[in-house]
């Protein structure tokens, strides 16, 4: 029988078909399905021999040996005598790192007694070739009785290409499975003082397990096992050593955010909740320079909650509801849309405002930036920084706001201009450089203008109340002057504040995700790790720490070794080269389970997406960037509070008056309080079709509406007598009204203090100019409908907390364009986000017959371009 198993593990097509001829009659079940293999290279069994080819068990033979009777009894008892002694102080555990191993110890020796150093060096002269760089440390794993190892791969990060494992005490039944095909099975019987070598084709295409008690069988045979202690020798991981060793198993890197809604009411539901929690909530802008990536990053946070598909990233342009908008490609007005982010210990509602990167939309990105606490600032790496970056970090600095980086379109490095990995890191190092020149000038300009603030101030007062007031000023001036600080300014990968990323293939990673990867992999402190994995560090061979000083040695530094070198494997193996065997080889090397219909109909770049942004998921880098980075409404910063309730950059909260200054506590812990004034700063106003605030499914369209008036008008001045134009004017012009009364205008607006509600009275506070003036006049307001802005779309709710954005109905008769409305008549006027960067044209317009007069001012009056864009008239 042993022969004819023999036979058939050599042949076994044609012994089948020998046998079915000479004896039609014969069942052939002990040879049909299973093969047991006995020889010098170890104990085989294979599992359905129909699932494996000749050359497949070629393989698995050449790359996964045993060496029976590799050591003696008394070499066995030396080593367990020796790592007992440290095996002993420690307990089982049930908890392992990535959930593969079941009631363990492990401890990892770089130094042995003599005679057991003499046995170690024999392991390694044994499994790894001369020139093999083999790590130093070797790991000892202890499985108790009742313990065992479940299906895993060792990752390549961790292990380099040959692991040779030592097997005392115990008998014990290693089984490989297939990743590509779960039914290709083939069971190791690892004797006791036996040494296995896992390499090459063994290491990588499959998962391995030791069975525990009760399962552990070796052809249909019970292999009793006891305690088992393994002595595994390692090579280092190698970059550069294959492909296979280029693609690292990142699988868990980062995890994506699952917080998609089931459906839209549950969806308001819990915004509302998370909405009662100010510490809870960010308030976020995303700034960049035009075509760098805001609105595809948008799309990608979105499709995170469920809102779009993820396939639509990029393309659908969710945030861009306006027809000019798509045609152009570019973002023209500013709006908001509610997300939820959770980990592990909380959940968080992030409202993200979307805003326009052109110089000629600037209104917007102010009436966006003043709205909110931080900003996500998106550079493109392959432009750098361009001009309205720098004119985007000016405003945040000049609004206060906690600015965070992502430095976007990392594929490009390597699709578009083929750079090496090293070539991609030098790119990335200047455009990291010119973010933190521009931010480190804006420091130095803000600390000059404090002094010029300060001097100026001190010229304005007389030499009497000059000395009246010593005291107090002295205090002001030196809370002005100390609360500069240049220790958060940077943007530096160390500390959180960027993320590398591709906003249109999805995926992004934070340095941290990496260095905790790697920390657990090579048992290196995650903090030391995570300060080494940017800059010219590498790991010195002897030490096995990071050491600066990589260019000086002619190393690569770890931040290309171990991310940069990986992502050019997979760009090259799914986007430049494209082979299918490679991709699957991907796909089980990454551990990614893909649903092989969505996959196969994709074309190379949607399949490329689909792995990346499951290895590496971008919304989980960028919503916890945020949540961890930037302040929520209940930690505003002084600076950030007293530009909001005095307007100037360097007004102290002590020059306002002694009521208005008692407010500033309420703004700090962002009050809620019944008894606390309701605060409401309104930024913009924007045009919306009523159809759209009844829920209807509809797009709001309202530029297209304004348009039409005048393109009509222009189309039947072409054609008409001077004689008859006045009447198409009048004609017109009543057309204009009935469409306007079709669209409502909404309130844009940020809850400071206070809680807002539908039917709630507040006060319209004037602005500065008008107290100075001496035309100040406080007016009622009753609050309408209010919504929650979700790009395209309104939720209508009853009642919005203090930290929140919201969108208020019934303002438009008296809100122009940017309002402060409060309870308290007490109350200063807020901030006017004004302008950050000059008007660039000019246009005087006058009708050519008087008597039209009326009609011109009210087409671009109150009722429609004051509302909706930021205009100086003369």
């Amino acid at each position: 029988m042993h022969f004819l198993q023999l036979v058939a593990k050599k042949n076994y097509a044609n012994i089948c078909a020998i046998f079915r001829i000479s004896w039609p009659n014969l069942k052939l079940i002990n040879i049909r399905k299973n093969c047991t293999v006995k020889s010098s290279a170890g104990y085989f069994y294979f599992h359905d021999l129909l699932q494996w080819t000749d050359e497949s068990q070629l393989n698995i033979r050449d790359n996964l040996l045993f060496l029976p009777n590799f050591i003696n009894e008394h070499e066995e008892q030396l080593l367990i005598d020796e790592v007992q002694r440290r095996l002993k102080t420690m307990r089982y555990e049930n908890t392992h790192w990535d959930d593969a191993i079941v009631n363990y110890r492990e401890i990892e020796k770089s130094t042995w007694e003599d005679e057991n150093a003499k046995i170690i060096e024999k392991i390694r002269r044994t499994a790894f070739t001369a020139d093999a760089d083999h790590q130093d440390r070797v790991h000892v794993l202890d499985l108790e009785k009742t313990g065992w190892i479940k299906p895993h791969v060792d990752s390549i990060r961790y292990c380099g290409d040959v692991v040779a494992g030592l097997c005392l005490l115990s008998d014990a039944v290693m089984r490989f499975r297939s990743v590509e095909n779960n039914n290709q099975i083939v069971d190791l019987l690892v004797e006791r003082r036996g040494l296995y070598i896992m390499r090459g084709f063994a290491r990588y295409e499959f998962t391995h397990e030791i069975l525990k008690n009760g399962e552990s069988l070796f052809a249909g045979r019970p292999v009793l096992r006891d305690r088992r202690i393994s002595i595994i020798c390692r090579t280092y991981p190698s970059p550069t050593h294959s492909e296979d060793a280029q693609i690292a198993r990142c699988h868990g890197v980062v995890q994506p955010v699952r917080m998609a809604i089931r459906n839209r009411q549950e969806f308001v539901k819990h915004i509302l909740k998370l909405q009662s929690t100010p510490e809870f909530v960010r308030n976020v802008c995303i700034m960049a320079h035009v075509d760098h990536g805001k609105t595809t990053l948008a799309d990608s946070l979105i499709s995170a909650n469920g809102i779009i598909s993820q396939k639509m990233v990029g393309t659908l342009r969710y945030m861009d509801s306006l027809p000019e908008e798509q045609q152009r490609g570019i973002t023209m007005k500013s709006s908001s849309i509610s997300l939820f982010y959770g980990n592990e210990h909380d959940s968080f509602l992030i409202n993200i405002v979307d805003s326009p990167g052109h110089v000629d939309f600037s209104g917007e990105l102010c009436a966006a930036a003043v709205l909110c606490d931080g900003a996500v600032v998106v550079i493109d790496v392959i432009e750098g920084v361009c001009p309205q970056t720098s004119a985007s970090l000016r405003l945040a600095w000049k609004e206060g706001l906690k600015p965070c980086l992502v430095l976007n379109k990392i594929d490009r490095l390597f699709v578009e201009y083929r750079m090496s990995p090293m070539d991609a890191y030098r790119r990335l190092v200047q455009v990291l450089e010119q973010a933190n020149a521009v931010a480190g000038e804006l420091f130095v300009s803000r600390e000059i203008e404090k002094e010029d603030f300060l001097s100026r101030r001190r010229r304005s007062m007389s030499r009497s109340s000059l000395r009246k007031s010593e005291s107090g000023n002295a205090a002001v001036q030196a809370s002005i002057l100390t609360c500069g600080s240049d220790e958060m300014l940077y943007f530096m990968p160390e500390t959180g504040n960027v993320v590398f990323a591709s906003a249109l293939d999805n995926w992004g990673f934070r340095l941290r995700d990496f260095a905790r990867f790697w920390s657990k992999r090579l048992h290196t402190d995650e903090e030391l790790l995570l300060q080494s994995l940017w800059g010219d560090y590498y790991i010195d061979s002897k030490t096995k720490l990071p050491v600066f000083g990589a260019s000086d040695k002619g190393k690569s530094p770890l931040f290309v070794v171990m991310i940069l070198n990986n992502l050019s494997a997979i760009y090259d193996s799914m986007i430049i080269n494209v082979e299918k065997g490679r991709i699957e080889k991907i796909l089980n090397s990454l551990q990614l389970d893909v649903i092989s219909k969505e996959f196969t109909k994709s074309d190379s770049r949607q399949r490329l997406q689909i792995v990346m942004s499951r290895w590496l998921p971008l919304a989980e880098s960028v919503l916890g960037m945020v949540c961890e980075w930037l302040p929520s409404p209940k930690h505003l910063d002084n600076d950030r509070i007293e530009r909001i309730m005095c307007g100037d950059r360097f007004a102290h909260c002590d020059y306002l008056e002694p009521k208005a200054r008692a407010m500033k506590a309420l703004f700090k812990q962002c009050s809620m309080e019944a008894s606390c004034a309701t605060t409401v700063f309104i930024s913009k106003m924007i045009a919306v079709e009523q159809d759209l605030l009844r829920g209807k499914n509809k797009f709001m369209l309202p530029n297209s509406v304004e348009c039409n008036y005048w393109l009509q008008a222009a189309e039947r001045r072409s054609c008409c007598e001077v004689e008859s134009f006045h009447s198409d004017i009048d004609e017109i012009t009543d057309e204009m009204a009935a469409s306007t009364s079709q669209c409502v205008f909404l309130g844009f607006a940020r809850i400071f203090t206070g809680n807002l509600c539908s039917g709630d009275v507040l006060y319209w506070i004037p602005d500065y100019a008008m107290i100075q003036s001496g035309n100040a006049t406080f007016r009622e307001i009753t609050i309408g409908q209010l919504y929650v802005m979700m790009g395209r779309e309104f939720e209508a709710v009853q009642q919005v907390c203090a930290g929140n954005l919201v969108c208020i109905g019934g303002v438009q008769d008296l809100v122009a364009r940017t309002a402060t409305l409060s309870t308290d008549l007490n109350c200063p006027p807020l901030c006017d986000s004004g302008f950050y960067a000059k008007p660039i044209v000019q246009v005087s317009v006058e009708p050519r017959n008087t008597r039209d007069l009326p009609a011109l001012i009210r087409g671009i009056g109150s009722e429609l371009l004051e509302r909706r864009y930021v205009l100086g008239g003369h």
